[in-house]
């Protein structure tokens, strides 16, 4: 039996063919992760620094060549270069392709947290990596209000302590993070009459102080099917008690609370918000990599009510400052309106030159089918839902519209010539597969290259490969529906 004549002698087949792909489709819609930007991953890694009242040739000397030696002894360096601007400057490293940047990163934050050791008070070190990983895993960002006689630091306490946690143990945010205000800090104040009078310098003291918080190590990964996990050893003291009961030197029993003061109370204040005139405390919310954004946002929401009203009796209020949700739900509703519109005009420019109801009755079938039909491939792949993959769907509405309209038309006309339903379906079909085929090959020979083809910028590559893949997966769906779906429904609307 012709694989083309599937439709006639094998209906039900076919109808419950598409309803599973229906099916998927819906699971998909349901479960693939919402973000508002894909996440993008780049193959570079940039330390900025600034020091305050420092020449150039100095941060030289004792910030650029440090860093560039020791990033001499990573693997996989393709490139470095670095710029210095009066106090500030910048240190980029770039690697080579197919290097798990992730780990990079960590590595190059461990050097750059050992070199900041060795700078006087004020200088300022900071790793950031190329790519949307922290713009796309951002949920939400709140702010805890106080009144004007509140104390700051108390202030930040309670968003830190009570508020932050509510949040962090909703489904699906990874991590939630206090910002503004003054962060508790433990200080170290070494007294030098003590110090003295057990038999040490302060500089022994000091030199002690670095080594026991510095005690983290990279040891290395473990891999399996799941993916990479670093590996780290950490011997860092567990509180205040713990660094004060910690040796100076290890050949005499003097510990840290024997020539210094450690105590843990609020520390400078890096960062301060106001908002509508009353100090704030921020809250950065970030959401799990396959995490539905939209669910989230609503929960979120939700537990920001339930907060504000346990917050009211002591004068504070919680404001949203960001929605990454809403902002999505935004566009979503934006584009799925313009699509629609899109959409309606095509089946009234297809009624206007066809004058067949049954002709955009199929179409009109035909669309929403290709399009859970590509919702289930792009879920089986692995993408997700965003800005630019939602783009190249409504840019595959047109596409996907043509081979239906050509099908469904060449199975008409030959019916119309007393054909039976059998013949005409046949030899429309076999009159329009090729075309179908190659209409749909040269759509598709475009696209290919830009997914093959290894471009300099990963980011540049990932965003084609998404565009691409929401272009072309769309169009293979509208080829198995014209061949499959549309001679089934013109078997009964033909």
């Amino acid at each position: 039996m012709n694989f083309l004549m599937l439709p006639i002698y094998r209906p039900v087949a076919v109808a419950m063919f598409f309803l599973g792909i229906m099916i998927l489709g819906s699971v998909a819609w349901q479960r693939m992760p919402v973000e508002l930007i894909p996440r993008l991953v780049g193959s570079e890694i940039r330390v900025n620094f600034n020091r305050p009242g420092s020449q150039p040739d100095v941060i030289e000397r004792e910030i650029l060549l440090p860093l560039q030696a020791q990033v001499s002894t990573m693997s996989d360096v393709a490139e470095t270069h670095g710029q210095i601007r009066g106090p500030s400057g910048n240190f980029t490293v770039r690697f080579e392709p197919g290097v798990d940047i992730k780990v990079r990163e960590f590595e190059l934050q461990r050097m750059v947290t050992e070199l900041q050791r060795t700078q006087p008070q004020g200088t300022w070190l900071g790793v950031q990596s190329t790519g949307t990983g922290a713009i796309s895993e951002l949920a939400m960002m709140i702010h805890v209000l106080g009144s004007g006689s509140d104390d700051k630091d108390a202030l930040y306490d309670l968003a830190d302590q009570i508020v932050a946690p509510r949040f962090a143990s909703i489904s699906g945010v990874s991590q939630v993070t206090a910002t503004g205000g003054a962060k508790r800090q433990v200080t170290v104040t070494v007294d030098p009459t003590r110090t003295t009078a057990v038999g040490l310098s302060v500089e022994s003291v000091m030199d002690a102080v670095r080594r026991t918080v510095g005690r983290i190590r990279y040891t290395g990964s473990l891999e399996n099917e799941s993916g990479r996990t670093s590996v780290m050893l950490d011997g860092r003291p567990v509180g205040v008690n713990s660094l004060a009961n910690s040796r100076v030197v290890y050949d005499r029993p003097a510990l840290l609370q024997h020539t210094s003061d450690v105590v843990i109370g609020p520390g400078r204040e890096e960062q301060l918000f106001r908002v509508n005139g009353q100090p704030a405390v921020g809250l950065v919310i970030f959401q799990d990599q396959d995490t539905n954004l939209v669910r989230l946002g609503r929960t979120l929401r939700e537990r920001v009510e339930e907060v504000q009203q346990e917050l009211k009796p002591q004068g504070l209020d919680l404001v949203i400052g960001f929605d990454a949700a809403d902002a999505i739900e935004t566009q979503i509703t934006h584009l799925s309106r313009l699509g629609a519109s899109g959409f309606a005009i095509a089946l009234v420019v297809l009624y206007l030159f066809l004058r067949q109801w049954r002709a955009v009755a199929v179409v009109g079938l035909a669309v929403p089918v290709s399009l859970m039909t590509a919702l289930a491939f792009l879920y089986l792949v692995g993408q997700t839902l965003n800005l630019v993959s939602l783009f190249g769907l409504m840019l595959a509405i047109g596409l996907v519209v043509d081979n239906s309209v050509v099908v469904f038309e060449a199975i008409q006309r030959h019916l119309e010539r007393s054909a039976n339903i059998e013949d005409a379906v046949q030899e429309g079909l076999r009159r329009t597969v090729r075309a179908i085929l190659a209409a749909s090959a040269t759509t598709a020979v475009v696209f290919l290259p830009i997914i093959l083809v290894e471009f300099d910028d990963p980011i540049i590559r990932q965003v084609a490969s998404i565009i691409s893949l929401a272009i072309l997966l769309p169009l293979s769906a509208s080829l198995l529906v014209a061949v499959g779906l549309v001679p089934l429904l013109a078997n009964y609307l033909a």
